[in-house]
């Protein structure tokens, strides 16, 4: 009812809806007006029914009512526009009342952004202040002379002041005590009203009607004078002011009693004192001495207070939860930071995210709740979320190290705050395992999210850190003797892993005893050892990203066997039985003891298992050897006294780290040696006519694989082909080189020519198999099975030979020798696919 809103009119004198805002008296009459430093003082209630814009004028009022009787209210003074500072004309101000709060704008129907604006009004009227004679200022005008107006300007002015605005005294502002002098005031204005109304002779004697006339008073009675006190006594009074007795007497009291300086006042105490008699009219008394000097106690019976009551008293920032007001009688007005009202159910709540600002130990919010002029304040505490860091030792790992604990870094700082959840990439943990990251051979980041608690103010937080965790470099390599001699062993390293260009990776190799051949890398390459090395290791240390990886290898094996007299080697083509071989029985001499030799590398080992088989089946297992024979110190083991007898002998051994066939156990080898009968020969007419007929076949299909792809026969790779088969360059060393060019055509040739490559290299091979089978010098199986190995591993898939060979013709011969090496040749394929 305090605030009235006037609708402004356009220029045909018609209402817009625009509005102003006034504080109105009892009368309703405007008395201040809604005036804000910026912007319009007009509040725009456009797109709004009648409805909503009554309901949006009554929201505002409440809200502006209760900021004005519950905040600060500062005071403060300006000059009225256009009120000219010049002499005798003195400056008139306008009293201007704000606080620090905001009221809302009204809302807009098509919805948008909340607003706000400052509350600020200026009253309509002007006041002058003059001095008295003390130069005090003293406001002319009385309805700016009331306390509350008095007390703000003293508590709000500035002290230093101006010379037209008197200064404040915020000091003595404070020690007034608002709220207890305007009690005093107020206890003061109703006890002065009584008192007077009890000068009326009915209201005394309603009260007292046990009055009566005696014509005097008894002893510890009250006796009561009726005076009059009318217009006709003035005028009496008035009269006589010029009496010489009246001037006189008042002289002879003026040295022993202050009068006021007012006429009228000082003309009726001298109207009591010298004529008494004119006025008093009757007189009455009591029995009883009235009235006592207890002062009167009143009952005053309130409205009970409001109820604002929240779930808890405590509460975490950044806290999103909207926790609702409890509040009782429901309608009144709330504020308070954090708070605000639910447009959709009309509910006030409490959201502590809403509170912006630092917080370093806790912040205290007051809340107001008022209904109808009664108020209640709730007040909670607000904390900080805690915070800290992660205590790693670095955010980069192996994923080969150790798991590692996770804490936090300012636990001794601060002991209060503990890690409560640990989350990595989604799971709970209680500490970082390297090994489950980084499994697929690149570096993986990971995201550590750890739940912070305070368990004084049970406030949560989340803190994150994120590691990188690096694959650890997968170090690999096989190591296998390819060659021996009795001056050199030949070990070839390859299947070296990281494989491929393995950008950023270092590659350490070490091969102590040992020369190897180039610069390694990760491409294979050889060692060289001398038989009697005794270091025979080979490590190697990979490095990516500061992660290592190292694996050693020991080169432990059966190299060879020997077969000597006691006059030296007898086997022709080398001392070195690593291989098969199809020998004469005329090679060896009948009247020689021979004995068989295995030779180990290093040259001492720990033990060997050594087997032999007879050619007609019979196998015997020898004790296990565990020193070298006859010479201690010497690569050689001494096995069995042995007899060349025609069939095939089967020597089979093992090496052991360990004694009598312990420890780590050596690749086994075993080698198939066959002794014929001088008469298995063939004819050489007949032989020769079998490998023409099966030259011209194989020559046959490579002609009509060159006429299907006229690209393939126009490659010089096929020009070289033909010049094989035609038995011009069929060596080994020339088959090695055909096979590696054919590698080069799968691998390199555009348009593909893959089904080519892979089709000719099996016509080769089976056309090289028949001079293998039928040649009897010497031959090496080990460079034949590397060359077979190494076309596999280039993309020719060997399976093709087993189509293209056809081996019906050469059994047909009936030589024990082209049996046996047909048998070889079988075998050796079969292990290659």
């Amino acid at each position: 009812n305090n605030f009235k809103f006037e609708a402004q009119v356009n220029n045909n004198n018609q209402p817009t809806d625009r509005y102003r805002l006034y504080i109105v008296d009892a009368l309703n009459n405007p008395i201040a007006q809604y005036s804000p430093i910026e912007g319009s003082s007009l509040i725009n209630f456009s797109g709004l029914t009648d409805a909503e814009r009554i309901r949006e004028q009554n929201r505002i009022a409440s809200e502006i009512s209760a900021c004005l009787s519950l905040g600060k209210v500062t005071f403060d003074l300006r000059f009225q526009p256009g009120s000219p500072l010049v002499a005798n004309i003195l400056p008139r101000y306008q009293l201007v009342l704000s606080v620090n709060d905001e009221f809302t704008l009204p809302l807009s129907p098509v919805g948008g952004d909340v607003a706000t604006a400052p509350i600020r009004f200026i009253s309509n009227d002007t006041f002058t202040i003059i001095p008295d004679t003390d130069n005090n200022p003293i406001i002319s005008q009385s309805p700016f002379r009331d306390f509350e107006t008095l007390y703000g300007l003293l508590r709000d002015l500035s002290p230093e002041g101006t010379n037209t605005i008197p200064p404040g005294n915020g000091d003595a502002a404070e020690c007034l005590n608002y709220f207890e002098f305007k009690g005093l005031m107020e206890v003061y204005r109703q006890r002065l009203e009584q008192l007077k109304d009890l000068q009326l002779f009915h209201r005394y004697a309603e009260l007292h009607p046990g009055m009566e006339h005696l014509g005097g008073v008894p002893k510890g009675g009250t006796f009561i004078l009726v005076y009059v006190d009318g217009e006709d006594i003035i005028d009496n009074i008035l009269a006589t002011e010029g009496n010489p007795i009246f001037q006189k007497r008042t002289n002879a009291l003026n040295p022993l009693v202050e009068f006021p300086i007012s006429f009228l006042v000082l003309s009726q105490i001298q109207q009591i004192i010298f004529n008494r008699a004119d006025i008093v009219v009757a007189d009455f008394c009591l029995p009883y001495r009235c009235c006592g000097d207890t002062p009167t106690i009143n009952y005053v019976l309130e409205k009970p207070r409001p109820i604002i009551l929240l779930e808890r008293a405590a509460f975490c920032q950044d806290d999103d939860t909207r926790y609702e007001f409890m509040l009782h009688p429901e309608g009144g007005t709330l504020k308070g930071e954090g708070s605000f009202q639910d447009d959709a159910d009309g509910q006030y709540y409490f959201q502590p995210s809403r509170i912006t600002g630092t917080i370093v130990n806790e912040r205290m919010i007051t809340f107001t709740y008022v209904v109808d002029g009664s108020y209640d304040t709730l007040t909670v505490a607000l904390y900080p979320r805690p915070s800290g860091t992660l205590s790693l030792p670095s955010d980069e790992f192996c994923n080969d190290a150790d798991p590692v604990d996770i804490a936090l870094a300012s636990a001794e700082q601060n002991p209060a705050i503990e890690l409560s959840v640990i989350t990595i990439n989604g799971s709970v943990v209680d500490r970082l395992d390297p090994r489950l990251y980084a499994r697929n051979d690149e570096p993986e980041r990971v995201k550590i999210e750890a739940q912070l608690r305070d368990n004084r103010t049970d406030c949560t937080n989340t803190i994150e850190q994120t590691v990188t965790v690096y694959p650890t470099p997968e170090a690999d390599f096989s190591a296998n003797i390819v060659n021996a001699t009795e001056n050199s062993i030949e070990v070839e390293v390859s299947n070296i892993k990281p494989e491929g260009e393995a950008d950023g990776v270092e590659f350490g190799w070490e091969f102590p005893g040992g020369d190897p051949s180039g610069n390694p890398r990760n491409e294979p390459f050889r060692v060289f050892y001398t038989p009697q090395s005794e270091q025979t290791t080979i490590s190697l240390k990979v490095t990516r990203n500061q992660c290592t990886s190292t694996i050693t290898r020991a080169i432990f094996d059966i190299v060879a066997f020997n077969i000597l007299t006691n006059d030296g080697p007898t086997v022709p083509q080398g001392r070195f039985l690593r291989q098969d071989r199809i020998v004469n029985r005329s090679d060896f001499n009948t009247a020689e003891e021979y004995f068989i030799e295995a030779v180990t590398f290093p040259g001492r080992v720990g033990s060997v298992q050594f087997r032999y088989t007879e050619p007609n089946g019979n196998t015997e297992e020898f004790d296990p050897i565990n020193e070298t024979q006859p010479i201690a110190g010497s690569n050689v083991y001494r096995v069995m006294d042995w007899q060349p007898t025609v069939g095939t002998h089967v020597f089979w051994a093992q090496a052991f780290s360990g004694k009598s066939w312990t420890g780590t156990a050596s690749d086994s080898l075993e080698i198939r040696l066959q002794i014929t009968q001088d008469e298995d020969s063939i004819d050489p007419e007949k032989l020769q006519a079998l490998l023409n007929e099966r030259r011209q076949e194989h020559q046959n299909r490579l002609d009509e694989l060159g006429e299907s792809n006229a690209r393939f026969q126009s490659h010089p790779i096929f020009e070289q082909l033909v010049n094989f088969l035609n038995g011009r360059q069929r060596t080994l060393a020339n088959y090695a080189t055909l096979v590696e060019g054919l590698i080069n055509v799968f691998n390199l040739s555009t348009p593909n020519l893959k089904a080519e490559a892979i089709q000719s290299f099996a016509i080769v091979t089976a056309a090289f198999f028949d001079v293998i089978a039928t040649n009897r010098t010497g031959f090496d199986f080990g460079n034949l099975r590397d060359i077979l190995t190494l076309a596999q591993q280039g993309g020719l898939n060997p399976d093709g030979v087993w189509e293209v060979w056809e081996i019906d013709s050469l059994q047909s011969l009936d030589s024990t020798f082209v049996l046996s090496r047909i048998e070889q040749l079988m075998r050796l394929l079969e292990e290659v696919s």
